[in-house]
């Protein structure tokens, strides 16, 4: 009997010292990280700007370098008539491992002649609502 009392007084024992353990644990506050004014959470966008002269009635290519297995991809965007979306390829690179890089290759078509419309292609991952890593800004010139 004195043999069983004394396990359980040792069971007993042990659970209080885990228990004061756990909360000794729960108490210590969180380690803050330091933010230092003026700094930013956003990596700065790297934007490049670059020019095309094109004829008009003429498909023509942009291939942008990416890796879509890390989820960012090329978005474009435009605002003028004078440029028709018509096509996106991803090329991987070679050899094809997981995890490589690759190209996204946009073919456009020049309509209508202009001296400066400008597209507009943004590495992101939209889902996030982040601002983009990277921006390239083409004026296309279309005579």
């Amino acid at each position: 009997m004195n043999k069983r009392l004394f396990i359980i007084s040792l069971l007993l024992i042990g659970l209080v010292l885990v228990g004061a353990q756990c909360k000794k644990e729960e108490e210590q506050p969180a380690e803050e990280e330091e933010f230092s004014p003026g700094e930013s959470e956003e990596p700065e966008i790297q934007i490049e700007e670059l020019s095309m002269e094109v004829k008009k009635g003429e498909n023509f290519k942009i291939s942008l370098e990416g890796n879509l297995t890390t989820g960012y991809y090329w978005g474009i965007s435009f605002d003028c008539q004078c440029i028709e979306f018509v096509d996106l390829e991803y090329i991987p690179d070679e050899p094809e491992l997981a995890g490589s890089g690759g190209q996204q290759v946009f073919e456009l078509k020049a309509v209508e002649e202009t001296e400066g419309a400008e597209v507009i292609f943004s590495y992101e991952r939209s889902w996030e609502g982040k601002p983009p890593l990277e921006k390239k800004i083409y004026t296309i010139i279309i005579k």
